[in-house]
Parts: structure tokens; C-alpha cells; sequence
């Protein structure tokens, strides 16, 4: 268990940086709040640049994009964001691939590190998206301390 409240917006506003590592290729992936479409408010999930997408082919050949998003709206039974997917084809439409069972990543501890692995697929179009990768999460929050001090001589 954490010591951190991730409820949203509360922990989203303490984020500082954040950055997605994937352990297969050690790319590095920044992911940041962005402004909702709806409220033009900043969103409580951080999300890999869409001008960073992660390109993937499917097996027939088409070309899509993965978008990684760290849900804070959506936490485990641990209290802890979910890893989402978005797929985007090559024209930057955000396709529709509903509740499949890659939506929603846990993550898992190792070493105090966040650790999300993924090796399944998504379907769309009667096509089959593999996914296979392995992403650590590093993360720079703010946190303020408040303490009493007495100096006696």
C-alpha cells in the first residue's frame, strides 16, 4: 500500500513530472495533463504525448498509434491509477475500441517502482493490434511538509 493520496484531482495537482519507460526498447515516453475537451479544465489523467505515439501494425498490415494514459479517475481496489490504451490510426483519429480487457492495466509494485505489463492484443475491424510491452513508471511529485521546531539550550 502507498502513503500517497491518488484520489483526483487532489494527487493529479502535486504531480510534477512524470515519465513512462519502456523496458523493452528504453524509450523514454513524457506523460503529461492535458485540458479536457468537454470542461477545458485540466484533466486528472496524464497521457503520452500524441506527437510521441507508439506505432504498432496490425496483422494485416495496417499501421495504428498507442496513446498511454494513467487513469487518477478510475483508481484499483489499492487505490492506485490504471493504465489505459487509446488507439489512433494514422490520420490522429481516436478510434473507439470499447472495454476490452487491455483498457485497464494494474499496475505492479517492483522495488517501490510501478511497473504496467502488457503482452495481449486488441481487436477492431476484424483485425488483431498485438500488444506487447513493459513500462515503468517514474514519477517527481510535490509534497509539503509541515513540522514544530524548539531549540533549547
Amino acid at each position: 500500500m502507498n502513503n500517497f493520496n491518488f484520489q483526483s484531482p487532489i494527487f493529479a495537482d502535486k504531480i510534477q513530472s512524470v515519465v513512462a519507460i519502456d523496458l523493452n526498447s528504453s524509450k523514454t515516453y513524457e506523460m503529461k495533463r492535458k485540458l479536457e475537451r468537454k470542461t477545458g479544465k485540466l484533466s486528472v489523467c496524464l497521457f503520452t504525448s500524441t506527437e510521441n505515439k507508439i506505432p504498432k501494425k496490425s496483422q494485416r498490415g495496417n499501421n495504428y498509434f498507442l496513446v498511454f494514459r494513467l487513469d487518477f479517475s478510475d483508481l484499483s481496489k489499492n487505490n492506485d491509477p490504471k493504465l489505459d490504451i487509446d488507439l489512433y490510426d494514422t490520420n490522429n483519429k481516436k478510434l473507439k475500441i470499447g472495454r476490452q480487457r487491455i483498457h485497464h492495466i494494474s499496475k505492479k509494485l517492483n522495488n517501490n517502482i510501478w511497473t504496467y505489463k502488457v503482452n495481449d492484443f486488441i481487436k477492431i475491424n476484424n483485425d488483431i493490434i498485438p500488444i506487447n510491452f513493459e513500462f515503468q513508471i517514474k514519477m517527481t511529485i510535490k509534497q509539503t511538509i509541515s513540522a514544530k521546531v524548539s531549540i533549547k539550550n
